[in-house]
């Protein structure tokens, strides 16, 4: 017997029953060909199409991940929304993250600032790796003004950056270069 077995959240029986929800919703398929719910903003900068598809496109996975948790109010998010994104970091994706592609970084900034306010241990992390990430991209993609629309003083920033408490967001008057 394995520890699945056990605890199995499937097994109607199991004590992890309740986390049914969030386990189907965790690895329910992201769409392959569609970008009907990623913003034109955003589809843009990760130059996808109609004709996009998982396969042609690395970007489209996690871009539909990300504009699946944009516009929940945050005690509405969920583990399993937010992990659909983590999922999502995989071969050519997973290259052009570890490439320090503009457009992956954006999507892993926008996630960990939604994230980061919904789950507190993803905060944690959020708080250091959203001014790095920030900085970088000003940094050395300045000239890229469809990127910088989305970082803190851009015209995009205020509606990819809400929040329900901007308490718990991460004070980037300690970045200046977030500014």
């Amino acid at each position: 017997m394995s520890l699945w077995d056990v605890a199995n959240p499937l097994r109607p029986d199991s004590i992890f029953s309740i986390m049914a929800p969030t386990y189907a919703h965790l690895h329910a398929p992201l769409p392959d060909n569609a970008i009907y719910d990623i913003p034109e903003t955003l589809a843009t900068v990760c130059g996808l199409g109609d004709l996009s598809t998982a396969e042609n496109n690395p970007y489209l996975h996690a871009a539909h991940a990300v504009s699946q948790i944009q516009d929940l109010p945050d005690d509405q998010v969920t583990i399993g929304q937010t992990e659909r994104f983590t999922r999502s970091i995989q071969g050519p994706f997973e290259y052009l993250l570890r490439g320090k592609y503009p457009a992956a970084l954006l999507l892993l900034y926008l996630w960990y600032r939604k994230a980061g306010r919904c789950i507190w241990w993803i905060g944690l992390r959020a708080r250091i790796e959203c001014p790095s990430i920030c900085a970088y991209l000003r940094l050395y993609h300045k000239g890229n003004s469809a990127v910088q629309a989305f970082l803190p003083g851009g015209p995009l920033a205020d509606r990819w950056n809400q929040s329900r408490s901007e308490s718990q967001l991460p004070d980037f008057s300690l970045f200046p270069e977030c500014q």
